[in-house]
This record gives structure tokens, sequence and C-alpha cells, in this order.
């Protein structure tokens, strides 16, 4: 968060009832909704984002490629008792102190909305893609080391992280797919601007754009 929304500010831990965290086919983290389950939760931190930090999300995120889409859900807020503070202060904290304590007001808890990225297109059980388990590891110590809980870790992240993981062929046909996908894509929004002679240029109704 610190890299892709530096402006944001890290306010503390949350938990989303009703839902639980998967790999799914793309290889990649997502959360389901579990409505015959309602015990499941996803476990996360809450940090508050301008409009600049949400492109920047929505870019990461792929919303325009259909990976994710946004979604407002009520998340059980724990806020840190030193909070809100930037969250580039809090990456700094966390790499200076692997033993700091992330202190939690559990008095102050409050239900609050959330702005979460979700994919409702991707939702089958998948493998792992190599590169992103390694990235889930670090993931992983930081998480445990700012509070979340190491049972919610073990029960719910570690086997998808530490299971198999997507094989060289099928992360190859993922890859492709994935770029077919933005090619398609950038083809059904490419604008095309109508060939001006200088006397159209003058006129501006002349000119005009047009998605396909």
């Amino acid at each position: 968060m610190a890299e892709r929304c530096p402006s944001s500010l890290f306010k503390g831990k949350a938990a989303l009832p009703g839902y639980r965290w998967q790999i799914n086919e793309r290889g990649v983290a997502n959360i389901v909704a579990t409505p015959q389950e309602p015990m499941h939760y996803v476990e996360g931190f809450l940090f508050s984002v301008n409009t600049a930090d949400q492109r920047a999300l929505d870019h990461s995120e792929g919303v325009q490629r259909g990976f994710y889409e946004r979604k407002t859900l009520s998340v059980r807020l724990i806020p840190h008792r030193d909070g809100p503070f930037k969250t580039t202060y809090h990456a700094q904290k966390l790499r200076e102190s692997r033993q700091m304590v992330w202190r939690m007001d559990q008095s102050a808890a409050s239900n609050v909305e959330a702005l979460i990225y979700v994919s409702s297109q991707y939702i089958e059980e998948g493998r792992i893609r190599p590169e992103y388990a390694v990235r889930m590891e670090r993931a992983i110590a930081d998480v445990l080391q700012m509070g979340i809980r190491q049972v919610y870790v073990r029960k719910y992240l570690a086997p998808f992280v530490r299971g198999p993981v997507m094989s060289p062929e099928d992360l190859k046909a993922m890859t492709l797919w994935q770029q077919r996908q933005q090619e398609q894509h950038q083809c059904s929004m490419r604008v095309i601007l109508r060939r001006a002679t200088r006397s159209q240029l003058d006129d501006p109704s002349h000119l005009y754009l047009r998605e396909e």
C-alpha cells in the first residue's frame, strides 16, 4: 500500500464476515461469499484512500480488464491506538523493527463501510502461481507482525499459499489467455478520430470520438 497509495492512511485491523479467502483459477487471491457458511470471515487491514489512490488500486487490481470489481461491504474495524497514520510511516516502522507491537484498540471497535476488491467472475479454486506464492509468504510475515492472528493464517491462508503451485504449462496458458483478454479489451475501447480536413478543424462539430 505504501508504494501503490503513498497518500493513504493506515487505520487498523478489520474483519469481513460471511466471506472466505481463496486462490482462484487465475492463481491469485480472491474472497468469495459463503452464504451457506456464515461463520467464515476474512481478516485484513483498513486504509483510508483518496481519489488518486483509488485510481492506482483500480489499475493494479485490473478493474478495467475485468479481473476484479469494487464492492462496498460492512467490516468490523478495530482501530490502531496511535492511528490513523500515513501508510508510508507504517511501512517504515515495519522495516525498522520486526518486533514492534501493533496495538489495536478493542474498546473502540465499530462497523464501517469499506471498499473491497472482489472477483465475481473468477471464483473457482485454483493453484497459486509460483511467483505469487513468494510474494504471499512475505505478506504473511508482515501481517503476522501487524496483528493478524496466527490461527487465522494457519487455517485460511497457509493451505492455499503453501499448497500445490500452478504448473509451468498452466501458467503459460493462463498468461496467453490474459494477453488475449487484454488485446480484446484494447480493441473494444479503441477510440477512432475521424480524419479531418483543414476546414473541418475550424469547426469542432466535425470532430467526433467513437468507442467500438
